[in-house]
């Protein structure tokens, strides 16, 4: 479960990046990716407090297609296990964005493995900013 967690969230990074700077077509069939990797009761609190469903950042996301240069990248670092059982990991990792501005956040994550399913899904993501990169 810990190496699916940690690929889970590159992956659905490298998709994000690909999304905001248009190199992926934009079309339901490719955003299917992202919204199959969300729980249906995925939830996302934003560095300034703001709470969103799976159906808000999934509309709102839609919406940003290629708003963001080329040169535009998002990195994870530092991925770290807190915990982990048989059907739910929560992990800690960094998320830096260059090429607009310098971001960065500290985020945790908690992946759910619904019964019956050989699937994690992003339940849970809390971001916070890194002082001096927000």
């Amino acid at each position: 479960m810990e190496t699916e967690c940690r690929r889970n969230i590159k992956e659905l990074h490298v998709f994000i990046e690909s999304w905001l700077k248009g190199l992926v077509e934009k079309s339901r069939l490719e955003f299917q990716y992202f919204e199959d990797a969300l729980d249906k009761d995925f939830i996302i609190i934003h560095p300034s407090g703001k709470l969103q469903t799976k159906p808000d950042i999934t509309s709102d996301l839609w919406e940003v297609y290629g708003v963001r240069p080329k040169s535009f990248t998002i990195t994870i670092r530092d991925i770290k296990i807190r915990s982990i059982s048989e059907n739910i990991c929560i992990l800690n990792y960094e998320e830096w964005q260059t090429g607009v501005e310098e971001l960065a956040r500290i985020s945790t994550v908690i992946f759910r493995k619904p019964a019956n399913s050989s699937k994690n899904y992003w339940f849970h993501l809390h971001e916070t900013w890194v002082p001096g990169f927000m």
